[in-house]
């Protein structure tokens, strides 16, 4: 008589975390192709146009179908924009960077997180103050 074997469990762990990614994952991240297989890994078409490392093109091109380039919705970048004005960091973001943001805003909101948004910016921090300022004025 015949034994029959059971048929193995495999534990199924869930879906993966999302993670959103910017250009310094493609220029710095010293284990791209590790990222692929523990998150749904995200970026924006602006970060890949913002790439100049021929490294990180490289890593872009040869892992293009396991990443998903998305644009996040004109109301999460206006959002974004809003925020970062009120922060005073607008000035020093790039489209790439706002769009990230957006877009991981975008996720947050679709996944109902929206408890873990902050909607009003903390005080902004004036770096040119009257306390410092003898660090930015010459003699």
């Amino acid at each position: 008589m015949a034994s029959q074997e059971e048929p193995q469990q495999t534990e199924n762990p869930g879906p993966k975390k999302t993670l959103i990614i910017d250009t310094n994952v493609f220029i710095k991240h010293p284990n791209f192709a590790s990222l692929m297989q523990e998150y749904e890994v995200i970026t924006t078409k602006s970060v890949i146009s913002e790439l100049r490392d021929p490294l990180a093109k490289q890593r872009a091109k040869m892992h293009f179908k396991e990443y998903k380039i998305a644009n996040p919705e004109k109301k999460h970048c206006s959002k974004i924009i809003d925020f970062a004005k009120g922060t005073g960091d607008y000035l020093s973001l790039s489209v790439a960077d706002m769009e990230v943001m957006a877009l991981a805003l975008q996720i947050l909101v679709e996944k109902g997180h929206e408890d873990k948004i902050r909607t009003v910016p903390k005080k902004p921090v004036n770096h040119f103050s009257e306390s410092n300022k003898g660090i930015v004025e010459r003699s």
